[in-house]
């Protein structure tokens, strides 16, 4: 089997057990003691697959122009996206935190709009409503009566929200 095929299969075994194991640990620590070693663990991890792959030598080689950029794209995903995230985690189920979180597709489709100043199609603006709506199905069962909404009116789904911004960003 090729190392590919198994790093691959390990990062996604990794990436799926995150919200169930981010749940169990948020009963001993708070979302931000989680997010603060979810982002150390983060950063010795991408540090070490730079040396040993030799890649730390293209970070090194970064222009003074390219930095700014790179610094905020790390703010976001080691930084950011952990806090709002795991903070959602402490404050709704695992399920519907990851649910929200993979709206980042659609996100990217918006902001990737906004920044290029690109036009979309209908059918783009229909993909994206259509998207928003299969979240509102899943979320409610397809009963979108106030008492539904009430159960969710917490900060959990607009910290998700907001992590799935930070990831569409990123």
């Amino acid at each position: 089997m090729k190392k590919e095929y198994v790093l691959i299969t390990f990062a996604i075994l990794l990436l799926a057990s995150g919200h169930p194991i981010g749940n169990i640990i948020l009963k001993q620590i708070d979302a931000l003691q989680l997010a603060a070693l979810s982002s150390l663990l983060s950063s010795i991890t991408l540090l070490a697959a730079l040396s040993t792959t030799g890649a730390i030598a293209k970070v090194r080689g970064l222009s003074r122009r390219d930095l700014p950029m790179v610094a905020i794209a790390g703010l976001f995903q080691f930084t950011l996206y952990p806090i709002m995230t795991f903070s959602a985690l402490a404050r709704i189920p695992p399920a519907i935190n990851a649910f929200l979180i993979g709206t980042s597709p659609i996100l990217i489709t918006i902001v990737s709009a906004f920044i290029s100043r690109e036009r979309l199609s209908r059918l783009g603006y229909a993909g994206i409503a259509v998207g928003f709506i299969g979240v509102g199905v899943v979320l409610f069962g397809g009963d979108l009566a106030p008492m539904q909404l009430s159960s969710l009116a917490t900060l959990g789904p607009l910290f998700s929200l907001a992590a799935a911004l930070l990831s569409a960003s990123y």
